[in-house]
């Protein structure tokens, strides 16, 4: 295969040109001796990305300061010496030691769109690229957040809460396996010390245990409905997964420590935007339903099957209200958003479930 190369142009006689590393169509082109390289694609051509050696001094990085050869007076870190693509989103690139200079690893990640150096130790940059806060849900003092484009693939970021009342993060969650713009983290929830967490373009939902201070991959719930994950909740031994260009919302149930299918329920006008669930109840929001208005249906848990009760609407719904869009329960109480009431003003309803 010919792989197309930047070209560059230099006074000196040394360049040296090498090829490091591929992955897919991706290749690592160097220049060491001119401390340059470039990520290259195969089918495209040079992807306008140029690396730079840098240093990190534990608040920010900066550029590393380079060496004059003493033979030429040119500059040299003899960055590019060796370099490896570990994943088409990760790799890490060497330099050569003289001059009584160390070696060097950079390490180099993708932040959604962009390629930016870190180090090992970095806590994970809080970057607009990475949509950090697409998701959120909190039990007690355990909360997870979403970053659907975090390193390309997505990540969920768990946080803990200590008794002085400060929050760090305990864990970063990624997807064992997947691929570019899977946006793992599209949506979240927690209830105690399970976490559930989906790939909206992926359908995909990974269901997360914690033992001690540690979270473990206990399952991956897959589905052939393109918008599986749309929406999610979870309490103690209940998931639901909503599937709102579907119209489909999908009840798990947690059988000894595996999650199995336990019911599906179907309906119409975007019918699993937003799902709920709590104590032996499921809310699926339908904010297309009722003419535009929106509408959320309820559900009780009886004799072993999920039964629906009756649809609840806003009494002074109007068209584009969208009620349903975003849900949640506590106890007897439902709260529905409607985004779309009053010329998208928006507003929350409050409603008393303890009769249905």
């Amino acid at each position: 295969t010919t792989v197309p190369v930047p070209a560059i142009t230099s006074s000196s006689a040394e360049l040296d040109f090498r090829l490091l590393s591929g992955a897919g169509t991706l290749t690592l082109a160097a220049y060491p001796r001119e401390s340059e390289v470039h990520l290259v694609d195969e089918t495209t051509g040079q992807l306008g990305l140029q690396l730079t050696p840098f240093e990190f001094d534990g608040a920010q990085m900066t550029a590393t300061s380079p060496f004059i050869n003493p033979a030429n007076g040119a500059e040299w870190v003899g960055f590019g010496t060796d370099g490896v693509i570990l994943s088409e989103n990760h790799f890490l690139i060497d330099s050569e030691p003289n001059f009584g200079t160390q070696r060097s690893v950079y390490n180099f990640r993708q932040r959604g769109p962009a390629w930016t150096a870190v180090d090992e130790a970095t806590t994970p940059a809080a970057l607009s690229t990475a949509n950090l806060g697409v998701s959120i849900d909190i039990d007690g003092q355990t909360a997870v957040i979403g970053a659907q484009n975090y390193d390309g693939r997505g990540a969920a970021f768990v946080y803990a809460q200590d008794s002085n009342g400060d929050w760090s993060l305990q864990q970063t969650l990624q997807a064992e396996t997947g691929d570019l713009g899977d946006l793992f983290g599209s949506t979240v929830a927690i209830s105690g010390d399970t976490i559930a967490v989906a790939a909206g373009n992926a359908s995909t939902v990974s269901v997360f245990q914690r033992n001690g201070t540690d979270w473990t991959l206990q399952a991956e719930l897959s589905s052939n409905l393109t918008s599986f994950g749309t929406s999610l909740d979870i309490a103690i031994d209940t998931l639901v997964v909503g599937a709102g260009d579907d119209d489909t919302a999908v009840i798990y149930k947690l059988d000894g420590s595996s999650w199995v299918e336990d019911q599906v329920l179907t309906g119409s006008g975007e019918f699993g935007t937003a799902v709920a669930v709590e104590a032996g109840r499921v809310a699926v929001g339908a904010p297309a339903d009722n003419g535009g208005a929106g509408a959320v249906h309820v559900y009780r848990k009886q004799a072993g099957s999920w039964t629906a009760g009756p649809a609840l609407t806003a009494d002074n719904a109007s068209s584009g209200d969208q009620f349903g869009q975003s849900l949640d329960l506590s106890g007897d109480w439902l709260i529905s958003g409607a985004p779309g009431f009053d010329s998208d003003t928006g507003a929350a309803y409050i409603l008393s479930l303890i009769h249905i």
